[in-house]
């Protein structure tokens, strides 16, 4: 049903634990019923809390005794609307918890399908950690300062183009010193003035990504003051390092956050914890489509954008 998914031996060995607990189709809805619903099915619409069962589908139908509604274990979530097989897209969420990190590419081949199928999982999935980003606030002692994601491309033999994006990151502090969370977002050039962040940006930053419980988390707005903390800018270091070595060189600035995103979900490395963590974000996280990944206008609405600046531009108005 699902198809034989080929493990070659480089993988990492922590494959091979999740590949024996998802092996089958029936296998991979079953886990993902009791992440849905870990008390019983639950009615999405009514709340009821009994359901016939049709099974004629690829998928089993969940019909609510109460309200007639017709639901699904892949219903409201990102793997919502897709042909891929589970045992795919539940493999495909186990290779993005793996420490050494797989590209579309990769997964591609690991999985068997195409490169455009292999990026809309992998994008699907960042979507879900971007989503828990969002929502899971930094508590305790939080650091907040600036840095840059840097991608290099070689130009040609003799030259290297070094592409920059400025970062403001923020990473709650154990008492013995060491990081247990990350946030970093990026922020626009026109956002720093004499190389420090506007101060609305960092109000809104700490809005978004720090428990307002916390007390007076340390802001350093310089990009090269003697106040940055040099773990901190170590921590960051890595985070650079690990796109650029996973996604071939790095990434540009459309997809970025999303790439910033997964490694804040995975940071610090723990599978059996994020495995876990990253199926219940799926799960509760609609799914987005392939348009509004790549940020695709309406190509009416955009047309009709063109036609309108043509005629200012002709000194014709619009009627």
């Amino acid at each position: 049903m699902g198809g034989t998914i080929v493990l070659a031996p480089k993988y990492h060995p922590a494959y091979n634990e999740f590949c024996r607990r998802f092996d089958t189709e029936k296998a991979c809805e079953q886990a993902l019923f009791e992440a849905k619903w870990p008390n019983g099915f639950v009615c999405p619409v009514c709340r009821h809390s009994r359901a016939y069962s049709i099974r004629t589908r690829r998928l089993t139908l969940f019909e609510c005794v109460e309200c007639r509604h017709q639901t699904t274990v892949i219903a409201g979530t990102i793997m919502e609307g897709s042909r891929t097989s589970l045992m795919k897209w539940m493999h495909a969420l186990i290779l993005h918890v793996l420490p050494s990190g797989y590209s579309a590419k990769e997964i591609s081949r690991i999985l068997e399908v195409t490169y455009k199928t292999a990026w809309l999982i992998c994008h699907k999935i960042r979507h879900a950690m971007g989503n828990a980003e969002t929502k899971e606030l930094l508590t305790g002692l939080v650091r907040i300062q600036p840095s840059h994601y840097r991608r290099v491309d070689r130009t040609t033999a003799q030259f290297l183009k070094i592409w920059r994006q400025p970062v403001l990151a923020a990473a709650t502090i154990s008492e013995d010193g060491n990081f247990t969370d990350l946030r970093i977002r990026k922020i626009a050039e026109c956002e720093i003035e004499r190389n420090r962040v506007n101060p609305d940006v960092i109000r809104t930053f700490v809005k978004e990504s720090v428990d307002s419980k916390t007390v007076h988390p340390v802001v350093v707005p310089e990009f090269y003051g003697s106040d940055r903390s040099p773990e901190f800018t170590l921590q960051l270091h890595h985070a650079r390092a690990w796109i650029n070595g996973v996604y071939s060189g790095g990434v540009g600035e459309k997809h970025l956050q999303a790439y910033l995103d997964q490694y804040c979900f995975r940071f610090p490395e723990r599978q059996n914890v994020f495995f876990d963590k990253l199926l219940k974000w799926s799960l509760v996280t609609p799914r987005i489509s392939y348009p509004d990944l790549i940020h695709k206008r309406n190509t009416t609405t955009s047309r009709r954008r063109s036609n309108l600046r043509k005629q200012a531009h002709f000194g014709f108005a619009a009627v």
